[in-house]
């Protein structure tokens, strides 16, 4: 076993409890003996909703809003992280840094943090004045406009019920929103009179500048459809209305997630919701940068599939501020990471299977970032093979846990089949199914100029137009053979470099003929007529032989009829011997 960094660890056998959590408090204490503060608020609030808009023409500083909200930094931040309005600049740097527009929702006006002239390592805290929660029942949320353009800055939101002596866990960490974005934090059903929330935003010094805005905290109604949001039966792109039954995308923060049996749902953009529930298949486009937040639970049910890697084997991040619960298949192996942000008893869990070694599942990165008591109770032991980060919080790994570089699923079937496939623009105009095909193609024209050797597709169906300067007037529609100079190929989903017909085939190359994969171990022009149809050994087609590997790659096209779109691609079978990922090519079906 070999560990991939030094990591001071200690304890009784099963329990991890990193030493960097004390040099983490006795951090966090320095840091805060050392917070600069503004003059604080004597205001309390005591009627809900309580909305604060920060477009008031008069405010420059927090204290100048009323009630008065406050602001401190740290020393190393000093005035540049202390937060101001977004059109009052006196005290930074300089003015640099700006966010537009200035206002969300229509607003003319924010509350902004400078991180453009603070320090990387400066804090500034933005405090809301105090509120009176005795006499405001039930669940309670608080609603924020975020923008930060660029960076690597964060925002970090935590609530106090005792006046801001103690705070709770940070329930959510927000870096980049390109644009003005609503988010939507459950608070709990706290009756303290003395209730505080706070915005922390650390410094990178040379980022764009955060901005929040139009802060609310109302009363928050857990089973509020609006805030309940199950994926169609097709699925999609999550930033698609199309995607969610009603038509309502999950809002930012407060959303309970469902994706169903069957559906497909495939993350294009940054997402923090309460907690999720999988039943059928949750993966990413080709961005990594798409990192998925739960408050709560993130679940993978029996039957469910998480494929937490990009389209391009990238490593997206799953922030968990509750409990990660496999009881399906979760896929990190490939790529991906997982930051447990949790406070409280959280755990790794489940009776379903990480893709791993054969025996072991693997996490490529862990990190405990949050103050929990963290546990494995996996059925499954797990193997560490890139990066564990423990950072605060203990850890008790019952046995479970293992660090090991050496550790990988090189050899596993996983490496020569099709792991996931992501529609990344589900485009438009749709009125029939399109062919998926890997190569180029054209749809076939009656009368029409052809070329020969080239590929046409027809009634669900690829041809090669074997010879000839036209594509005839009589369509092709055969499944097997020749016929008029097409050479059927393939039906619509077969993905892989298809057979080149009586054209050179390169030996060591694979081909694709019909729902089969073999490999050219002798190479060769092949026949005009016919392509390889055995399913075992190797057999001769013309010059060429081939050696049946298995079936092809096959997908199917899953599409909206209302929305003439592509909504995804359905693994009909995922291979067990490709030597590379096929390209996708759509043809036909009257969309773009």
């Amino acid at each position: 076993m070999k560990y991939l960094d030094s990591i001071p660890i200690g304890g009784s056998p099963g329990m991890v409890e990193s030493l960097v959590r004390t040099r983490f408090l006795r951090f966090s204490l320095f840091i805060k003996l050392l917070f600069i503060t503004t003059i604080m608020s004597a205001q309390t609030v005591s009627s809900f909703p309580y909305n604060e808009n920060f477009d008031s023409p008069v405010w420059t500083t927090p204290n100048t809003i009323t009630p008065a909200w406050s602001t401190a930094s740290n020393a190393t931040g000093g005035a540049n992280a202390l937060w101001q309005a977004s059109n009052f600049t006196t005290g930074w740097a300089s003015t640099s840094g700006s966010y537009s527009p200035a206002g969300a929702d229509g607003t003319t006006k924010s509350v902004r943090f400078h991180d453009y002239d603070c320090p990387a390592g400066g804090i500034g805290e933005l405090y809301s004045p105090t509120m009176n929660f005795s006499s405001f029942a039930g669940e309670k949320a608080v609603s924020f406009w975020h923008i930060n353009t660029s960076g690597t800055d964060v925002v970090r939101f935590a609530v106090s019920t005792d006046d801001g002596t103690t705070w709770g866990p940070n329930l959510l960490t927000l870096g980049v929103s390109a644009v003005w974005t609503k988010y939507t934090v459950p608070i709990g059903n706290t009756t303290s009179s003395t209730v505080k929330i706070k915005f922390s935003a650390s410094g990178t010094f040379g980022g764009s500048d955060i901005g929040i805005d139009q802060v609310s905290v109302f009363s928050f109604d857990p089973a509020d459809p609006s805030y309940n949001v199950t994926a169609t039966a097709l699925g999609g792109l999550w930033n698609s209305t199309a995607t969610w039954v009603g038509g309502q995308i999950p809002p930012q923060g407060a959303a309970n997630v469902t994706i169903p049996a069957g559906s497909v749902v495939t993350i294009d953009n940054v997402n923090v919701i309460n907690t999720i529930s999988v039943s059928g298949i949750l993966q990413w486009n080709a961005t990594a940068g798409n990192s998925l937040t739960t408050i709560g639970n993130f679940t993978v049910n029996a039957g469910g599939v998480l494929n937490n890697h990009t389209s391009s084997s990238g490593s997206p991040t799953i922030n968990c501020g509750g409990n990660f619960i496999n009881n399906g298949y979760v896929n990190m192996a490939i790529g991906g990471s997982l930051t447990m942000n949790g406070a409280g008893t959280c755990s790794i869990s489940g009776t379903g299977t990480f893709e791993g070694d054969g025996t072991n599942g693997i996490i490529r990165a862990l990190t405990l970032g949050g103050t929990g008591n963290y546990s494995i109770n996996t059925s499954q032991n797990i193997v560490i093979n890139s990066n564990l980060s423990h950072l605060a919080g203990t850890l008790n790994t019952n046995g479970k846990l293992t660090i090991d570089n050496t550790r990988n699923f090189f050899g596993r079937p996983l490496n020569t089949q099709l792991a996931s496939v992501a529609v990344t623009n589900m485009g438009s105009g749709y009125t029939s199914n399109p062919v998926v095909l890997t190569p180029t193609a054209s749809q076939w024209t009656s009368g029409a100029a052809g070329s020969a050797n080239s590929r046409y597709v027809n009634a669900g169906n690829v041809y090669l137009l074997t010879s000839g300067t036209t594509q005839g007037t009589t369509a092709p529609t055969h499944t097997s053979g020749a016929a008029n100079n097409f050479l059927w190929l393939c039906s619509s989903g077969s993905l892989g470099t298809l057979y080149l017909g009586g054209q050179l085939h390169s030996a060591g190359a694979q081909y694709v003929y019909g729902d089969n994969l073999y490999l050219c171990t002798v190479g060769g022009n092949g026949l005009a007529t016919t392509g390889p149809t055995h399913t075992s050994g190797a057999s001769a087609v013309g010059a060429a032989t081939f050696l049946y590997i298995g079936p092809a790659i096959k997908v199917s096209v899953n599409r909206d009829a209302t929305t003439s779109t592509i909504r995804n691609l359905g693994i009909v079978n995922a291979s067990s011997g490709c030597a590379a990922s096929p390209a996708i090519t759509f043809v036909g079906g009257g969309g773009t």
